[in-house]
């Protein structure tokens, strides 16, 4: 959800201070005393919401730093650190789970496969007037394999596949995408 907190100590010492302790403690404190109230309020219009699931189909989790999830989780959540603006960082399955409406924009940072069930929730923020963001090509993977006809559908954005410029995204080598095997996702406007 978006009401933790989690100190990486990456080796062994670098919160090794009483103050920084102290400090942690009561931000503890205080995260444990906002869990309990189911109705947390939060005073920010945007949503980044990222989908767990989506990260298991990507090339990022077989080692490939330059990876999607990269380009369409990190960055942007890097860039919203930075622009001033309030914002939740949430992830999908909590959004839908929690009912959240509140926010005035939901920015979906990598939902290329789309679940009935988040697809009606997208709907849903859709009919009530939310402004909707994707980032990608969100609906591109279907579970009948690889569809820019649906990327057009999801999002309203007329979009079409390219013939040139191919990069392989999806690592067809792996048990977890081995459905997406011999299809090419072209990649080439958005990889660096």
């Amino acid at each position: 959800g978006t009401d933790k907190v989690w100190f990486y100590d990456m080796t062994a010492g670098w919160f090794n201070d009483p103050r920084m302790m102290k400090d942690a403690a009561l931000l503890k404190k205080i995260a444990d005393k906002l869990a309990q109230n189911d109705n947390a309020f939060s005073p920010a219009e945007i949503a980044l919401v990222a989908d767990e699931e989506n990260f298991l189909s990507t090339s990022e989790q077989l080692h490939c730093w330059n990876g999607p999830n990269f380009h369409s989780v990190r960055k942007p959540q890097r860039s919203m650190m930075r622009a001033g603006v309030k914002y939740d960082y949430i992830y999908l399955t909590d959004l839908i789970a929690r009912k959240m409406t509140h926010h005035k924009l939901y920015c979906f940072l990598n939902l290329w496969h789309i679940t009935p069930e988040t697809e009606s929730y997208i709907n849903s923020l859709r009919k009530d007037g939310k402004v909707l963001v994707f980032v990608y090509a969100a609906g591109y993977s279907t579970d009948k394999g690889l569809d820019v006809k649906n990327i057009s559908r999801i999002t309203g954005i007329n979009v079409e596949k390219l013939t040139s410029g191919i990069q392989q995204a999806v690592f067809v080598e792996s048990p977890v995408s081995k459905s997406l095997a011999e299809k090419a996702w072209d990649t080439s406007r958005f990889c660096s």
